[in-house]
């Protein structure tokens, strides 16, 4: 890999430019743990999960030095750092295609499991597409596997049409096999009563053998309703089976028209689904991003709640059974002159991770745009809201968010966003990410670290 550690610098000393956190010991902006990688040419940040050794950031890369085909389709990006956040060792991997990341997690051989979405060979429909890689990142022997259908069943009186599958997440089972989760355009499967003209996407699951050649479905389910654009997002394993987070356009248990979070379980084999519908009524679109077990074992769920050109996070929490325990949503406003939130001035932001704290409540993170109040020329902007443990943030002066909830923004003059959080052993928080440095094509991924107060560590 080509380094520019001077370019790195000068990148780390934009990105501070319109940071706002401080410390007592006054550090200089370079000083902090903020640390970027690729070729500042076309790299995201996905995910990031903690190693023996370090941290491993997971993306995608397109950088013409990096990518596998010279830069002209997006491959998968590891990195692995040390714990200070240095570059150890670099992996890419991808088919000739346009591979676009989604989730990786460990595996109980101490390797990693990928999922994602691939273009297929004829170039005509997308395919799920699943890595094994072993501790140092390396692809397994016979893997990758791509996994879809060529062509859709059609209904009565229609036309096949070429399939497309996208894989969102995966989870590794007791038996050491796997189960992914994505979405599928292959409706019509197993419905008593499809509506051709509004069934479009459904929720697709399927476990796949670790150890068999070629690693082969094992079972395979097409859900969703018979009316709905139905898709699947973030997958966790339960005491009874599978917790499936996802979104549809079905108005059901009074959620109201529009987009709704869409939360449903089964058993270990993808059966006896139930269904639960989530939203804040007609006319607002809520999509969800991803979902995390809690320490009294139920879920929580992040996502964005839009309403014309309004946005704001939203953060659910949904017992084990399907019930609903709180849905907030984090409408924050701008402070005016004197300090005070202005109930005329909201912040648009995006939820797109969450975390529970050690020390109680949650933390989410994403992005946020200009206020309303007035224009913000620095583009999007990385953002983290700490709230209580019913996903509340007390709405009033800056004094009043001293008690310990708060939001907070870090970036530059161009668009960055946070796409992952995890809380360290320490308390402390790593967030991963994507920073856009202002100029065309010029994105790197990002790893910051914070306190539990949302200041920047050195």
């Amino acid at each position: 890999m080509i380094r520019k550690y001077k370019q790195y610098l000068l990148i780390g000393l934009i990105f501070f430019a319109a940071c706002s956190p401080t410390d007592d010991s006054s550090p200089l902006p370079e000083d902090f743990f903020v640390k970027f990688y690729g070729n500042n040419s076309v790299e995201a940040g996905y995910d990031v999960l903690v190693t023996d050794t370090g941290y491993l950031v997971f993306g995608s890369t397109n950088s013409p030095e990096l990518n596998l085909s010279d830069g002209e389709d997006s491959d998968f990006y590891l990195v692995f750092t040390d714990s200070q956040g240095n570059s150890t060792s670099e992996v890419v991997f991808g088919t000739d295609a346009e591979d676009i990341p989604s989730r990786i997690k460990p595996t109980s051989d101490g390797g990693y499991i990928v999922v994602g979405t691939t273009t297929a060979a004829d170039s005509e429909h997308t395919d799920i597409i699943v890595y094994k890689l072993d501790a140092n990142g390396a692809v397994s022997g016979g893997w990758p596997v791509t996994y879809g259908f060529v062509k859709t069943t059609p209904f009565e009186g229609q036309n096949a049409e070429d399939s497309n599958e996208e894989g969102y997440d995966i989870v590794e089972t007791e038996d050491g096999d796997y189960v992914v989760l994505g979405t599928t355009n292959n409706v019509n499967t197993d419905k008593d009563n499809p509506n051709p003209t509004l069934d479009k996407q459904d929720i697709y699951l399927f476990k796949i053998s670790s150890t068999e050649v070629d690693h082969p479905i094992i079972w395979e389910r097409v859900t969703g309703f018979d009316n709905g654009n139905d898709q699947g997002r973030s997958l966790i394993v339960t005491n009874t089976g599978l917790a499936i987070m996802g979104q549809t356009n079905v108005d059901k248990d009074g959620a109201g028209t529009g987009t709704n979070i869409l939360f449903l379980t089964t058993d270990e084999e993808g059966l006896d689904s139930q269904f639960k519908v989530f939203g804040t009524g007609d006319g607002t679109n809520e999509t969800g991003s991803k979902m995390k077990k809690t320490s009294d074992g139920g879920v929580i769920i992040v996502g964005t709640a839009s309403t014309g050109s309004i946005n704001s996070s939203i953060l659910m929490k949904v017992t084990a059974n399907r019930t609903l325990t709180f849905f907030e949503t984090l409408s924050i406003r701008e402070l005016d002159a004197g300090g005070n939130r202005n109930d005329n001035a909201i912040i648009n932001n995006f939820g797109y991770d969450v975390v529970e704290l050690s020390t109680g409540g949650y933390l989410v993170v994403g992005k946020r745009t200009g206020g309303t109040l007035e224009g913000d020329p620095s583009g999007d902007d990385i953002y983290i809201i700490k709230t209580d443990s019913f996903g509340k943030i007390k709405e009033g002066t800056s004094e009043d968010l001293k008690e310990g909830l708060f939001e907070k923004k870090y970036g530059g003059s161009g668009n960055d966003q946070a796409n992952a959080v995890v809380e360290l052993p320490s308390g402390k928080l790593l967030i991963a990410g994507t920073n856009d440095f202002g100029g065309t094509n010029s994105t790197m991924m990002m790893l910051m670290k914070v306190n539990r107060n949302g200041e920047l560590l050195r």
